[in-house]
C-alpha cells in the first residue's frame, strides 16, 4: 500500500514457503511488513485491507483509521523499524501477526489476526470484523471468538491468565468447518446462548463481519460507550489457550465506538 498518491502495488515473496507447516511463529515473510512504499504478505490479506480502504467490506472500520489518526506514515515508520507492533483506537485495533507463545496447533494463515474491531452502528447492531493473514475459506476448521467485556468482566471471566486484562462477561463466536459457518453469542454472566442467524455472518477472502443484535448484549453496568473488545482465533473449539492461535490487541482490550452508519455491503 503506497502511502503517496499512486497504485497501490503487491511485492512478491520470491517463492518462499508462507504458513504451509509447523513452526514457532508465523514466518517472517507472511508478516505484515509496513513501509512507505508497499505491504508485503499473504496475498489474501493484501486484498481485504486494499479493499476496506477503497470502500469494499471493512470500509467502516478503515474510516475510522482515516478520522482519528494524523500522522498515518507515522505509525507506519514505527512498525517498520520494529519500535512498535501494534496499534488500537476507539473501534480497531492492528498489530504483526504472530503465534501466541502456548500455542501448540496447526499454523494456517487463517488464525494469524491481523487487525480486529468492534462498532456500534447507527441502527444499534453491533459489528464485530477482523481481517486474517489468509483466506478463511479453507477445509480445517477455524474459529474467531470477540470477547465482550459490558461490566461485569472483571467478576465474570478473566479467561487466560497469561492475559489478565482480557475480562470479558459475554463472547461472539464464529465457527468455520468445511466452509459452514456457525456463530453464537453466549452472555457469560447466566450462561445462555443463542445461535446467530447464519446471514448475520459474511466473509470475504480475509475479512469476516458479524453482526449483533442489541438486545444480545445488553448492558451489565458500563454504557455502550464503554463496551471494550478482544479478538482471538482457535484451532479448536473446544481447546485452551493452547488451541488459540492469535490475540488482538495481544494482551489488552479494545473499545468498541459507535458510528454513524449502518449495515455495508
Amino acid at each position: 500500500m503506497r502511502l503517496r498518491p499512486s497504485a497501490p502495488r503487491v511485492e512478491t515473496l520470491e517463492g518462499r514457503a508462507l504458513l504451509s507447516g509447523p513452526g514457532t511463529s508465523i514466518h517472517p515473510t507472511a508478516h505484515i511488513a509496513l513501509s512507505p512504499k508497499s505491504i508485503v504478505t499473504d496475498p489474501a490479506g493484501v486484498a481485504a485491507i486494499l479493499s476496506a480502504l477503497k470502500g469494499g467490506p471493512g470500509s467502516e472500520f478503515t474510516s475510522l483509521l482515516k478520522g482519528q489518526i494524523r500522522s498515518l506514515p507515522k505509525i507506519v515508520n514505527q512498525f517498520v523499524s520494529g519500535t512498535r507492533t501494534e496499534y488500537s483506537i476507539p473501534g480497531i485495533a492492528f498489530k504483526i501477526p504472530q503465534f501466541q507463545e502456548a500455542y501448540t496447533g496447526p499454523h494456517y494463515d487463517q488464525l494469524g489476526g491481523i487487525a480486529a474491531g468492534g462498532l456500534k452502528l447507527k441502527n444499534g447492531t453491533y459489528e464485530f470484523g477482523a481481517i486474517l493473514l489468509g483466506s478463511i475459506h479453507l477445509p480445517q476448521p477455524s474459529t474467531y471468538v470477540f470477547g465482550i467485556d459490558r461490566g461485569k468482566g472483571a467478576a465474570t471471566s478473566t479467561p487466560f491468565g497469561s492475559r489478565p486484562n482480557i475480562k470479558i462477561d459475554a463472547l461472539v463466536s464464529v465457527t468455520f468447518t468445511a466452509g459452514t459457518a456457525t456463530g453464537t453469542v453466549t452472555d457469560l454472566t447466566n450462561n445462555h446462548t443463542t445461535a446467530l442467524d447464519p446471514s448475520q455472518i459474511t466473509t470475504t477472502g480475509s475479512t469476516l463481519r458479524v453482526y449483533v443484535a442489541p438486545s444480545l448484549l445488553p448492558s451489565k453496568g458500563l454504557p455502550t460507550s464503554a463496551y471494550r473488545f478482544s479478538f482471538w482465533t482457535k484451532s479448536d473449539v473446544n481447546g485452551g489457550i493452547e488451541s488459540v492461535g492469535s490475540f488482538v490487541p495481544e494482551s489488552t482490550m479494545a473499545r468498541i465506538v459507535g458510528v454513524k452508519v449502518n449495515r455495508s455491503a
